[in-house]
């Protein structure tokens, strides 16, 4: 099993990558900014770790 990271994990192609993974047995770690909502959705039906970062923010990627 390897880990696997996801910028924009919580809709759209980026959730679609989250349960790609997620089902082929990855831990998987996805990066959202706002929506927490859709984010909390894609972890619970995954298993995946949701991680709020503004990847603009080279700090805030660091801390993440």
């Amino acid at each position: 099993m390897s880990t696997v990271v996801i910028t924009g994990g919580s809709r759209g192609i980026g959730a679609a990558a989250v349960r790609l993974f997620a089902n082929r047995g990855h831990r998987v770690f996805f990066l959202y900014e706002k929506d927490h909502q859709s984010a909390a959705q894609v972890a619970a039906q995954t298993g995946a770790t949701p991680i709020c970062c503004d990847v603009a923010d080279g700090s805030a990627v660091r801390e993440a």
